[in-house]
């Protein structure tokens, strides 16, 4: 079991959603104590940031690299809490450790679950770390123009699910063209997800691995607008795909 959360959009009230993450990161420790790492990109711009390690998400953000978080103002943020298993491999290898970027570090992947294909798949993959999760990022790696994009990506990913049938998965997936930014979140029975519209107070999507840890961060706030903000419990089988750009969404 791991703990993951992302934001899209470029944020109305940075510090705000500064905050809230830092205490959504924070609570996410519940699902996952052995490690904590993040991903984000400046907005309109390909820049980002990036940093994982063994431990805490309370110990990351208190680091010059959360730091960073906090003084960029950032479009794109992802963030993964990690519990480590026989098959997920040991933490103390930070190499194991999420999120999982890209060859040119414009993709990146984090993910809560199982993939029981993994030992399977591997044999066509080289991988540098013994984490099952990094399997998906590698079949996933793969450079398309921003035209055919969606089109591309979601056929990609549809034959992703093809090869882990078996698997037990959640996960958020970025790709980074220059100032556009790209979310996908895709999931199957046995992990849950929850989305938040954020857009009318924030102009944010938000992802959260449950419903209870949004709801005790927006509790630690003390904000009334975020509870305004709709919830929506993701099914059992989905895939979704949010854009950004010029600041705008495209949902699909």
């Amino acid at each position: 079991m791991c703990g993951i959360a992302s934001f899209i959009g470029e944020s109305k009230n940075y510090p705000l959603s500064c905050e809230l993450f830092k205490h959504l990161f924070v609570l996410l420790e519940e699902r996952g104590m052995d490690a904590a790492g993040f991903y984000g990109s400046k907005i309109n711009s390909d820049i980002f940031l990036y940093h994982k390690q063994q431990g805490k998400a309370s110990q990351l953000t208190n680091t010059t690299y959360w730091k960073e978080v906090e003084d960029n103002n950032l479009d794109l943020l992802m963030v993964h809490t990690r519990k480590s298993s026989s098959i997920s491999a040991s933490s103390l290898d930070n190499n194991n450790n999420h999120p999982f970027v890209g060859i040119k570090n414009k993709t990146a992947l984090v993910h809560n679950g199982v993939i029981h294909e993994y030992q399977k798949l591997i044999k066509n993959y080289e991988v540098f770390s013994k984490c099952d999760s990094e399997i998906l990022l590698k079949i996933l790696d793969l450079n398309f123009d921003y035209l055919d994009y969606t089109v591309n990506r979601f056929k990609q990913i549809k034959g992703l699910l093809g090869l882990i049938k078996n698997s037990e998965f959640t996960f958020l997936l970025s790709d980074i063209f220059d100032e556009k930014k790209s979310l996908w979140a895709v999931k199957n029975e046995f992990r849950p997800l929850v989305l938040i519209d954020a857009r009318e107070y924030l102009n944010q999507f938000i992802f959260v691995s449950t419903i209870d840890i949004w709801q005790n961060a927006v509790d630690k706030l003390k904000d009334c607008n975020l509870k305004k903000c709709k919830v929506y419990f993701l099914e059992k089988n989905f895939i979704i795909n949010i854009l950004y750009h010029d600041k705008k969404f495209e949902t699909k």
